[in-house]
């Protein structure tokens, strides 16, 4: 999956990958899944993960921009409220 992230104390495009992983669980006598993940920067992501991740582009800009739109009208509601008192 790929997102935005700070990693190596800098914001960058990054990927997210998932391992599930089943274990039996001997109170319960059934398997589990347990989920592990990790991140890491796309630029230092195989060169087939950077293709494929190309494909999920235009819907983390579509999610950035929302995000953008919903801090900015945070902001202004603020600024209102602080106009007011």
């Amino acid at each position: 999956m790929l997102g935005y992230a700070k990693l190596e104390d800098a914001w960058q495009l990054a990927i997210k990958e998932e391992k599930i992983i089943y274990q039996w669980n001997d109170d319960a006598r059934e398997e589990e899944e347990v989920s592990e993940e990790s991140y890491r920067p796309l630029l230092k992501a195989s060169r087939d993960v950077r293709l494929r991740a190309l494909e999920q582009l235009p819907q983390l800009l579509d999610a950035l921009k929302r995000e953008g739109e919903r801090v900015i009208k945070t902001i202004a509601r603020a600024r209102e409220a602080a106009k007011a008192l």
